[in-house]
């Protein structure tokens, strides 16, 4: 199977909550089926690790995610009545490959981890491929929690956000197969907030990967036996 698979971090290394998760999931489809890579570095570290992608990718496009771009891409969304936490994102590069990829290696599936990747996916698809979307959370409801707590005028822009991305997460929910959230409760919360694709909408559960964190594996000991003086 071939899979086309677009995250909005580089999911390498594996070292901080969503690169952890996203990097499993990689990791997981590469080992079965042909997967290709759309992803972004938002920090100039990580450039270092794109040679690792060649393990598990046919083939990837890597954008950097440039601040002074994405700032500039939300004020032509704001101008636009678009969310600013997905115009952040919009890529013309990365929407022209994932356009061409979907015409040239012809998907059988399609998987988009976090809400800003959906964008690239929309109205591309044909019928006949499967698509994921993996939002992880209701990002929507937390800018509308910020807006309860914040004050003018603060709370109008997270007010304004919350209402154009709960709009977006709508549309991209009802445009794809399925919906992924990170827990049954997230899920439960847009099933109320998005019912009409209740039927579409669903959660995955978090692991442990077991081969690695085994008890009875010994692993070398990080800290080197120093000896220390005390007097008294």
């Amino acid at each position: 199977m071939k899979l086309l698979y677009l995250t909005h971090r580089i999911p390498y290394p594996p070292n901080k909550g969503d690169k952890i998760s996203s990097f499993n999931i990689m990791r997981y489809f590469a080992s079965r089926h042909e997967l290709h890579l759309g992803t972004f570095i938002d920090h100039p570290d990580d450039w270092q690790y794109t040679d690792k992608l060649k393990d598990f990718c046919a083939s990837s496009c890597i954008q950097k995610l440039d601040k002074k771009a994405g700032l500039m891409g939300a004020a032509r969304g704001l101008m636009k009545n678009e969310a600013l936490s997905i115009a952040y994102y919009k890529n013309k590069a990365m929407d022209h490959w994932v356009e061409q990829k979907i015409k040239s290696i012809k998907p059988d599936a399609i998987l988009m981890y976090s809400g800003s990747t959906g964008q690239f996916v929309y109205g591309k698809v044909p019928p006949t491929v499967r698509t994921v979307f993996n939002a992880e959370d209701v990002d929507s409801e937390k800018f509308r929690s910020y807006a309860r707590d914040a004050t003018l005028p603060r709370n109008l822009i997270y007010r304004r956000e919350a209402d154009k991305l709960l709009a977006y997460e709508r549309r991209m929910a009802a445009a794809f197969d399925k919906t992924v959230f990170i827990s049954e409760a997230e899920a439960s919360l847009f099933r109320s907030l998005a019912p009409e694709s209740a039927g579409k909408i669903t959660f995955r559960t978090q692991g442990v990967n077991v081969d690695y964190f085994d008890p009875a594996i010994e692993h070398p000991n990080p800290y080197q036996p120093k000896i220390g003086f005390w007097f008294l």
